[in-house]
């Protein structure tokens, strides 16, 4: 299956007809977005986004970070039950490169005043996805 590809939050449309994606870059979109939504927006998918914009201002301490990597963890955890129930459905709607099979890291950094994430996840087609992207 494939999706349109987002640039800076919008379509890209670079090719002037909207730039499909599949795979491991429809994955790493699709987690990217996950993680970039506030929890309970979307009424209807209310298990979609992350609790990470409620931590904006927290100090920037060791515990801090671990609670960001635990909300990271649920957001990926979430986002794989709910892969995986569309998944059991429509199989044919997904290729090998784009089906998490295993979390392989999760951890977090700070760059100068922000945090960033990096998520390591192995595919069903044996490859290793990774999203790097600032949370905080």
């Amino acid at each position: 299956m494939y999706t349109l590809k987002l640039k800076n939050g919008d379509l890209d449309f670079s090719d002037r007809r909207g730039t499909v994606i599949t795979g491991s870059d429809k994955l790493v979109q699709a987690l990217g977005l996950w993680v970039s939504e506030s929890l309970h927006v979307d009424r209807f998918h209310p298990q979609y986004g992350a609790r990470l914009q409620d931590m904006v201002g927290s100090p920037q301490t060791e515990e801090f970070q671990y609670q960001v990597e635990s909300e990271l963890r649920k957001v990926v955890n979430e986002y794989i039950l709910q892969q995986a129930e569309q998944f059991d459905r429509h199989p044919e709607n997904f290729s090998k490169s784009e089906v998490i099979v295993q979390v392989l890291l999760v951890t977090s950094y700070f760059k100068n005043d922000a945090l960033w994430c990096s998520v390591y996840v192995r595919t069903m087609a044996g490859t290793t996805v990774s999203l790097e992207q600032e949370v905080i």
